[in-house]
Formats: structure tokens, sequence, C-alpha cells
């Protein structure tokens, strides 16, 4: 099961301990003014501080941290089964292998590849290809991580905003109204924290961790793509492109 569905039901646990630690009362944690006021400011500064193009990109990374680590076995499979046709110079069908290729960046490689394009040439346009898609995730992680930053700033906003209430109504000794302006400021404080340290960061450490793997991912087809061109065999690729996949290996002991 992906690792981000158990960090949700450690939240809840967080959160029955919360409302434990406050009397057992969970709608004491409910405040909409309080709400209305870390979320307003965070979606007034993400609209002030991101372009249209990088919330969209926001929102739909937000799936992505439930689905379970990307595999490329399929396209090492056509990576192989390419370079049999490369190397038999079987030009027709692999032609067919780049038309049923799905990957854009295998499509480009394999078009390069039947192309003869230089190696040089062919390196730096996958590795600019590469570069790109870094670039892109790491813009999106980015994001998350500038609103981790504002939270806690609107938390204390709120705070002020209910200090300043329950300050001038101290006159009136309205313990009921001091004590509402007394709950806005510490709820608002738990919000801000909350959106930064459990949605956020999280969210942000997450998907550095997803490009990370994509980048590394992407490198590995490249090298299969490298090999192809410099007329490597089937089997030597696969071999190779196997190996670069093979995660926790202990080099010095040769145990996984």
């Amino acid at each position: 099961m992906n690792s981000t569905i158990y960090g949700v039901g450690a939240i809840l646990v967080l959160f029955t301990f919360m409302v434990i630690g406050a009397g057992g009362h969970a709608g004491r944690f409910f405040e909409p003014i309080g709400i209305a006021i870390v979320l307003g400011g965070l979606v007034a500064s993400a609209l002030v501080s991101f372009r249209t193009a990088q919330l969209k990109a926001m929102l739909a990374a937000v799936p992505s941290l439930f689905r379970e680590n990307e595999s490329i076995d399929s396209e090492i499979n056509l990576i192989v089964k390419f370079a049999g046709e490369y190397l038999r110079k079987d030009i027709r069908a692999a032609e067919q292998t780049i038309a049923q290729t799905s990957s854009p960046y295998l499509k480009l490689g394999f078009q390069l590849v039947l192309d003869n394009t230089p190696l040089d040439d062919l390196m730096r346009l996958l590795e600019w290809r590469i570069k790109q898609v870094r670039e892109g995730e790491s813009s999106t992680a980015r994001c998350f991580r500038a609103l981790a930053g504002y939270s806690p700033s609107f938390g204390m906003l709120g705070t002020l905003a209910g200090l300043i209430g329950m300050l001038s109504e101290l006159t009136t000794a309205d313990i009921k109204i001091i004590g509402a302006g007394l709950a806005l400021a510490l709820t608002t404080t738990v919000y801000g924290l909350l959106m930064a340290y459990v949605v956020f960061r999280p969210i942000s450490l997450k998907l550095e961790q997803r490009t990370y793997r994509r980048v590394f991912m992407l490198h590995v087809l490249m090298d299969g793509l490298v090999l192809i061109r410099l007329g490597r065999g089937p089997a030597m690729i696969e071999d190779n492109l196997r190996h670069l996949l093979m995660e926790n290996r202990d080099e010095v002991r040769g145990v996984d």
C-alpha cells in the first residue's frame, strides 16, 4: 500500500489525540473565522505568487501522491525490442515500434537513433528533455514549500486578530466574548501549523522524491538509447539497464 495512505491514517490518529487533549470535544477545533483567515490567506498568496500553469500543476500533482512508484519495465522491453531491430537494420519493424511507443521521451530517442543522429547531439537532446522534466516538477515542489512557509504566518495573523478582539472587550468583562477571541487566537495557530507541517511540507518532500526517481529512470532510458546507438546487442543492453534499476544494493557485499 502507498505510504501516503498510511500518512493520512497517522494524521487522523494525531487529530484524535489532539481532541483527547482538548477534553474530548472535536468541535473545539472548529473555528469558521480562523479557517477563513488561514485558507483565505493561502489562496490569496497562491494566486498572487504563482502562475496559472503552476497552480494547475499543483492540483494535478496531488493525486500522484497516492499512486505507487512507476515502473519502466515495459519501456526497457521496448528498448530491447528496438535494439534488436536496429541491429538487424530492420527499418520497417523499427518504425512500427516507434509508432506503437506511448512514451514521448522514448519516441524521440528511437527516432534520433534511427536517423543516425551523432552521439553528442543525441545525448544533448535527451539531457535537455530530462532537464525540462526536472525543472517543471521541481517548480511544483517549490510552490508547495512556499505555501508551507506562508501557513504559520497566516495562523499568526488569525492569532493577532483574536487577541485584538479579546483585548478590546476586556473593559466589558464579558467572558463569552473574551473566550471567543482567545479561541480564535489559538485555533488559527493550530491551523497554520497543521497546514505547514502536516500538509504542504510533506507534499513538497514527496514530490521532490518522485522527481528524483523520475529523473533517474529517464537517465536509465537514455543509457539504453545510447547503447543502441553504439551498436550494442539487446542482451547486453537489457542486462545493463536491469542492473541500474537494482535498489538498495550493497555494492560492497552484493546483498539487496
